[in-house]
């Protein structure tokens, strides 16, 4: 929803959408951590692993980016949103 708001409503061309959605969710993401963190409810080992794996994601994401078209980023993206609402929905 982020990605289709930066592009509707801050007229954002795909790929800065798709890169400030994620530069957003970052500082979202360390004072959630802090927060679980602090009150005992992360598993941390487990929290390491998929950092490493979301690092290795974004690093790799961010040089396909470049060489994507915006017909087929959206096409991806939106193939991905539905995959996780679909297995959401069935967890």
């Amino acid at each position: 929803m982020a990605v289709l708001g930066l592009e509707r409503f801050f007229k954002l061309e795909a790929r800065k959408a798709h890169g400030t959605a994620v530069a957003v969710m970052l500082p979202i993401t360390v004072v959630s951590c802090a927060i679980y963190l602090l009150r005992y409810d992360l598993e941390l080992t487990t929290a390491l692993w998929v950092t490493l794996g979301g690092a290795i994601g974004g690093i790799l994401g961010a040089k396909f980016l470049k060489k994507i078209s915006a017909r087929w980023l959206h096409k991806i993206f939106g193939g991905i949103m539905v995959f996780a609402a679909v297995r959401m929905f069935f967890a």
